[in-house]
Order: structure tokens, then C-alpha cells, then sequence
């Protein structure tokens, strides 16, 4: 399941809150869209509760993007 990066932390929360119900289909979550000024851990807090949740997680990261680098290393 994929949050995109490009809206709040709080939005994402809502999104995957509203998934929770189906959440024997859903094996981790990630982020896609808009990384400019949008690094992974703008979502530490998202990210934490699917790992207590049990689900995997990753991240798109574009090479051509400011910080890719740091945002894959996150």
C-alpha cells in the first residue's frame, strides 16, 4: 500500500487507519509522488506503527532527486 509523500503525515495516518480493516491484504506500506523536500522520515511516525503492525515497509526514491542519497539511506 502505498501513501503518497506529497500530503501530511496526519493524512497518511488517516489513510492507513482507514486500511486497517483489510489489513490481511496488505503486506507493508510505502511512499510515492513528489519527493522534493518530502524525505522518508516525514513519515517516522507512520512508519513505526506498521512495524508494530507487522507490515514491511519502503520508500521510492528517484536518482535524479535532491538528497536521494540521504533519502535512501532513511
Amino acid at each position: 500500500m502505498c501513501m503518497l509523500r506529497d500530503v501530511s503525515l496526519e493524512n497518511a495516518i488517516e489513510t492507513y487507519e482507514a486500511a486497517l480493516p483489510y489489513g490481511d491484504m496488505i503486506v507493508g506500506i510505502g511512499l510515492d509522488s513528489n519527493e522534493y523536500d518530502r524525505p522518508p522520515m516525514m513519515f517516522n511516525k507512520l512508519y513505526s506503527r506498521a512495524r508494530k503492525d507487522g507490515l514491511k515497509i519502503t520508500c521510492h526514491c528517484d536518482v535524479t532527486q535532491k538528497n536521494t542519497h540521504e533519502h535512501i539511506r532513511q
